[in-house]
């Protein structure tokens, strides 16, 4: 009989427990979202769970909340100064704070503040504001670029 070292035992137990385990994608479903349910399109640039567990997509017609139990579309309004600068959602980050900031196409950057319920613009390339994103975002910064966005690391 051959005997097996312990390490080579090991990695076949463990082989053959990824063998018998169940396909996770298996007890997958998907369910189509339509329009008149709250998604205004299926060009979606950009997904983000946040802290809260909602789920927010940057599409090309605006920023998409799931919030588990409905959608919620934010579009830019020009008669409102507190929407979206521009519907092209391109990169989602979140804060310390719990804050969103929303890199656009065309539109700068915009800070969606949940204790306000509104959206902050920040399109002025010239403002510094990569440098001050920098500390606030956990994982890499988004700044206004000429009209659009760039992302640092």
């Amino acid at each position: 009989m051959i005997a097996l070292r312990p390490a080579p035992a090991a990695a076949l137990a463990l082989a053959a427990l990824a063998v018998a385990a169940p396909d996770p994608a298996a007890a997958l479903e998907f369910e189509r979202v339509s329009y008149e349910e709250g998604v205004a399109t299926d060009r979606v640039f950009c997904l983000h769970e946040d802290r809260v567990g909602f789920l927010w997509l940057g599409t090309m017609y605006g920023l998409v909340r799931w919030d588990g139990h409905e959608w919620r579309t934010f579009r830019h309004d020009p008669r409102d100064p507190a929407s979206l600068s521009n519907d092209d959602i391109v990169t989602i980050a979140e804060d310390a704070r719990g804050d969103l900031w929303l890199g656009t196409y065309g539109g700068g950057v915009n800070r969606y503040d949940r204790r306000a319920g509104r959206f902050d613009r920040f399109t002025d390339v010239s403002s510094g504001l990569q440098k001050r994103l920098r500390p606030r975002l956990r994982r890499g910064a988004v700044a206004p670029l000429d009209s659009g966005v760039s992302k640092t690391y």
